[in-house]
């Protein structure tokens, strides 16, 4: 298993446009919350009562860190 420090390396790798369109597209609070996002999760729990919709990156990277 790689150290933080691996990873936080290969990330720098990144184009910053890649980071910003990831971003842009799966959080757009990202760096305004510290891994969790009540209002993305309320939302989620109003328009999609079934499942989905509500996770940060954090929430979704997660499990493959566990």
């Amino acid at each position: 298993m790689e150290t933080s420090e691996e990873a936080e390396s290969k990330l720098a790798t990144l184009p910053p446009h890649l980071i910003q369109a990831i971003v842009a597209s799966e959080d757009h609070r990202f760096f305004g919350h510290l891994g969790v996002d009540p209002h993305g999760i309320a939302r989620a729990v109003v328009h999609y009562p079934k499942g989905g919709g509500g996770s940060t990156i954090t929430q979704q990277v997660d499990p493959y860190l566990a």
